[in-house]
């Protein structure tokens, strides 16, 4: 082995890791959300489910209110219910598109499961938004929504009014320790074991909304499931999954939102999205790798002047 010590040293690292997952998600307070309560919250928002085709499958999306385009595009694991305690307060301004990435929600699985990607997605919304036809739109994403969304500015900038980056994905370094963790998670028997307990280590703060967030993601385990999230963790270290020199191109006013305690996309990686992306700006919340649902109120206060100023 050409480099023992380090890979000894991450072993016990990601050793510690599953301990402090395990160890911090153990009280089960997810479980003290009632199933019906879930349920409530996905019928609130898949009632109106639209589909569209594309060439790995067909998405689903909801599509509410009038104005600018706005599209919502969640995290790894997740589905567009993650963006419900913002929704209807953007909906009062913006058509609202909210999307169940592939293989995730009620959209079509890809065949074979274990081969979804972060640019596999980049690419299906990219083909969305040209199906659609719309004006140039407003992206905000979360995670590998986030990646998706600047990929597209990149590729297509006249399509892209401004972006929205929650922990944004596709801006780290492709070292040792991040590639080793990638393929980590990218094991479908770990993805597995740490299926309800990974997320509540991300979601810091256990408000309704992330009960509910966390109920749902309990809910869809599935086989297919674990090898979709556990390809796209894969994918991850990918050098395709890197906007760190292609980012620079984009033009699109951009609103960099970041978590200062998610553990997953820490912190210190948003300083590195501005100094890419040069129309950005940073604001952070103490919150963990989703700000929209742990504090919707502080997120759509930071949110909404941006909007206006575009």
């Amino acid at each position: 082995m050409k480099y023992p010590n380090e890979v000894s040293r991450f072993s016990v690292f990601l050793t510690l890791l599953v301990v402090c997952i395990l160890g911090q998600c153990s009280g089960g307070q997810e479980l003290r959300i009632k199933t019906t309560e879930a349920k409530t919250m996905t019928d609130k928002m898949t009632v109106m489910m639209n589909k569209i085709t594309t060439s790995y499958g067909a998405i689903s999306y909801t599509d509410t209110g009038k104005g600018k385009p706005l599209f919502l595009l969640h995290a790894a694991g997740h589905d567009h219910n993650d963006f419900e305690s913002i929704h209807d307060e953007l909906a009062k301004s913006y058509r609202v598109i909210a999307l169940d990435w592939l293989g995730h929600g009620k959209s079509d699985y890809p065949d074979p499961s274990s081969e979804i990607s972060a640019v596999m997605l980049a690419e299906v919304l990219r083909e969305i938004v040209y199906k659609l036809d719309l004006e140039p739109a407003i992206f905000l994403g979360n995670s590998v929504g986030a990646f998706a969304s600047a990929s597209l500015a990149v590729s297509d900038p006249k399509k892209v009014k401004a972006l929205v980056l929650v922990d944004s994905g596709g801006f780290f370094e492709h070292d040792f320790k991040a590639r080793a963790f990638c393929s980590f998670k990218g094991s479908e028997f770990w993805t597995g074991v740490l299926w309800n307990k990974f997320p509540s280590f991300y979601l810091k703060i256990k408000n309704d909304n992330v009960l509910k967030i966390l109920q749902n993601i309990r809910n869809e385990k599935s086989e297919r499931a674990i090898a979709v999230n556990a390809a796209m963790w894969r994918s991850f270290a990918s050098p395709d999954h890197d906007l760190r020199e292609s980012g620079k191109r984009i033009s699109a006013p951009t609103l960099v939102i970041w978590g200062k305690l998610d553990p997953v996309i820490p912190v210190t990686l948003a300083e590195t999205v501005v100094k890419t992306i040069p129309n950005s700006k940073l604001k952070l919340l103490d919150t963990g790798h989703m700000p929209f649902a742990e504090d919707p109120e502080g997120f759509l206060k930071v949110l909404i002047p941006f909007l206006e100023e575009i």
